[in-house]
């Protein structure tokens, strides 16, 4: 009975260190198993973590790259408004200075035609005044063949400057002079005929049309002029000289 309950007692001592050590087992197994599942978690919790920086990093780029892209085809819109706009002005000053360039033609043009009339005119006046002296010379000389006695030279020279300031005085007193007149000036040479008409005329003006003409009418207006003090003086040219 001793050996038996010393027996029983082994067994179940035995039986007891079994299932501590299944139970050892289990527990290391499971801890293993926790540990698996662990680092299977801690795998998966990287990957995923590595995916989304991935994505995160792929969706940023993607942005840069959209943002890069979208500067840049803003900037090369910016850069064909402007060319286009650069270009649009450098046609308007083209079209600009060739009208400019078209006016300054036309208006050279007419200046040279005028200056060539004006010329023309001045070459016209000057042969007719060199005839009329030409033919006022010959008469004076016939007249002083003529005359058996007349005036003196002096009296003559004196007698026609008294006669050119008096005609100057009236042709000054008729004269409607124009607010501008500054630094303007005309020469007159006029030729008088008995009883004090104008027989000849003509106008070396230098100032403005309304300074000529006024002076122009003047002289007209001023006809018939006074009377020499000698008769030998009708026919003179008078040189005159208006400021």
């Amino acid at each position: 009975a001793k050996e038996k309950a010393e027996a029983q007692a082994r067994e179940k001592s035995e039986a007891i260190a079994k299932e501590k050590a299944e139970a050892a087992a289990k527990e290391k197994a499971e801890a293993q198993a926790r540990e698996k599942s662990e680092a299977i978690a801690k795998a998966r919790a990287e990957e995923e973590a590595k995916e989304k920086a991935e994505a995160a990093a792929k969706e940023k780029a993607e942005a840069k790259e959209k943002a890069e892209a979208a500067a840049k085809e803003k900037a090369e819109a910016e850069a064909k408004e402007k060319a286009e706009a650069l270009a649009r002005k450098k046609a308007e000053e083209e079209t600009q200075l060739a009208e400019e360039r078209e006016r300054w033609k036309a208006s050279e043009a007419k200046r040279k035609a005028e200056e060539a009339a004006a010329e023309a005119k001045l070459a016209e006046e000057r042969e007719r005044w060199k005839a009329s002296e030409a033919r006022k010379k010959a008469e004076e000389e016939e007249a002083r063949r003529a005359a058996a006695a007349g005036p003196s030279s002096r009296d003559l020279s004196a007698a026609r400057t008294a006669w050119t300031s008096a005609i100057k005085r009236k042709v000054k007193g008729n004269w409607n002079q124009p607010a501008e007149r500054f630094g303007m000036s005309a020469t007159a040479r006029i030729s008088v005929r008995a009883p004090g008409n104008i027989s000849r005329f003509t106008l070396n003006c230098n100032g403005s049309p309304a300074f000529c003409d006024s002076l122009k009418s003047a002289v007209h207006s001023s006809d018939p002029f006074p009377s020499p003090e000698f008769d030998e003086l009708y026919g003179d040219t008078l040189v005159i000289t208006f400021e």
